[in-house]
Formats: C-alpha cells, sequence, structure tokens
C-alpha cells in the first residue's frame, strides 16, 4: 500500500472514534436509567443560593425568597 493510503486510513479510523466518542457524551439519560450495571456516568449539578426561612407578616406563613434577577 502506498504511505499516502495507509495516513488515509488512520486519519478516517481516527475520524470514525471521535465521532462515537462525542455521540456518547452526548447521551442524556434520566436518572432512573443509571443502574448498578451503569459502568461509567457524569452528574451536572446546580448550585442555587438558598435564603433562610422568613416570617410573613401574620407571623403563619413561612416562605423562602427566591433572587433570581
Amino acid at each position: 500500500m502506498r504511505s499516502s493510503t495507509v495516513e488515509l486510513k488512520k486519519v478516517m479510523g481516527l475520524a470514525t472514534h471521535l465521532r462515537d466518542c462525542i455521540i456518547a457524551m452526548e447521551q442524556r439519560l434520566n436518572i432512573d436509567a443509571i443502574t448498578p450495571h451503569v459502568k461509567e456516568w457524569t452528574s451536572k449539578v446546580l448550585v442555587v443560593d438558598k435564603y433562610p426561612p422568613r416570617k410573613s407578616k401574620n407571623q403563619n406563613v413561612h416562605f423562602q425568597t427566591d433572587c433570581t434577577g
């Protein structure tokens, strides 16, 4: 085989491998799809500020404020 043909096959093999990796990275599953049989998984966690409880004016209802501004 010519050297250029071998190099092209290597590049095509790498491109196929990268495509497969990207497809695997984009796969999204619900949390219930993660079982003890799932070998590798990643989760992303969003941490938001939690404000202390406040009392309403009539003192009967407790609530928290959410500052999303």
